[in-house]
């Protein structure tokens, strides 16, 4: 889940939390890997995308999550936590622009709610 307006104000990078030999791996590889959002800590968001491939009957689903904000401690403690997290920096344009050209691939920013706006929606 990400920006998919490279051009939005503020936005000078793409940060994505993980671990030293997740990041070791995919620059072996050099590949990004999409993970089944059922094996997230996060099960918010896990249960979240679980919902959407079932109502649009997807046979499956990968996900990564990047910020471009202010960094917190949420990201830390969720992807990269320990003595060997890590956060890698992309620029948006080109990792945009390649995951756009991409079939099967579809990158959108996600407009978090917070529960008081949840309690009247149907």
């Amino acid at each position: 889940m990400l920006n998919s307006r490279p051009s939005e104000k503020g936005m000078k990078h793409l940060n994505w939390y993980t671990t030293l030999p997740v990041l070791l791996d995919m620059l072996k590889r050099k590949r990004l890997v999409l993970l089944d959002p059922v094996s997230w800590e996060d099960k918010n968001d896990s249960e979240i995308l679980l919902e959407y491939k079932r109502r649009k009957r997807v046979q499956k689903l990968f996900a990564l999550c990047f910020s471009y904000g202010d960094e917190t401690i949420h990201p830390w403690k969720t992807f990269a936590d320990g003595v060997s997290g890590c956060c890698i920096e992309f620029d948006p344009g080109k990792l945009i622009t390649l995951l756009k050209a991409t079939p099967g691939v579809r990158c959108g920013k996600v407009k978090y709610k917070k529960l008081k706006d949840l309690l009247n929606f149907a």
